[in-house]
């Protein structure tokens, strides 16, 4: 499906009008999607990621979808309006494109969602944008990687960790991680890359001590 959707959404771009035509055909050939993604988000991602490759704008579209991606979650009012289904169609795509407009995003970024809009898709915006970078990411070798502690980190700990996790990384691939606190954990790491996940945290091992001293009982 996401072949069907490329070419939709560069049908308006006035710089790309020659490449518009092409798209259908050439949308699996001249560029690899680095990962597979399914659902509706996985779809509209894997056409823009198609799409924006082909007109070599990968690093503008993350950069306005990091920003739409932050109005969502900003504004609860604006999320609101991307899921309210009594809207009509017709008028949030046209509502979509003035906003847009107004934001001077390219033509790339707007059609995305003029499209999602026709289609009653934009309550996905949020996901697209996951996708998206996870697409991003997969194209450039980064590996996402979360650390989870009770208490912030000392940039030399969140060194040690990095450090300690990219040695398990396959060769070429670089480690992309993000920190998180929650005091529930109380002490010690959660740390999750890729698809591993290693649960260091003293709340776990209470856990497992407290299951263990159940079954003795």
């Amino acid at each position: 499906m996401w072949r069907r959707l490329a070419p939709r959404l560069t049908s308006t771009c006035g710089v790309f009008e020659n490449f518009a035509t092409k798209a259908a055909a050439e949308a699996a050939g001249d560029v690899q999607l680095p990962l597979k993604l399914y659902g509706v988000p996985g779809r509209y991602a894997s056409a823009l990621f198609v799409v924006a490759s082909k007109a070599k704008k990968l690093d503008l579209v993350e950069k306005e979808l990091k920003t739409i991606a932050s109005m969502v979650q900003k504004s609860a009012a604006f999320k609101d309006y991307l899921s309210d289904p009594t809207v009509l169609r017709t008028k949030k795509s046209k509502g979509i494109a003035e906003l847009m407009k107004e934001f001077k995003v390219s033509d790339l970024t707007k059609n995305l969602l003029v499209v999602m809009a026709e289609n009653g898709r934009l309550g996905h915006t949020e996901k697209v944008v996951e996708s998206f970078n996870e697409l991003l990411m997969a194209s450039r070798g980064e590996v996402k990687g979360t650390v989870v502690s009770a208490d912030p980190l000392t940039s030399e700990q969140m060194k040690r960790v990095k450090t300690s996790v990219t040695k398990f990384l396959e060769k070429g691939a670089s480690l992309k991680l993000t920190e998180e606190v929650d005091p529930k954990i109380l002490g010690g790491l959660v740390v999750s890359v890729g698809d591993k996940h290693i649960d260091l945290s003293i709340a776990s091992r209470i856990k497992k001590l407290e299951s263990l001293l159940s079954e003795a009982v």
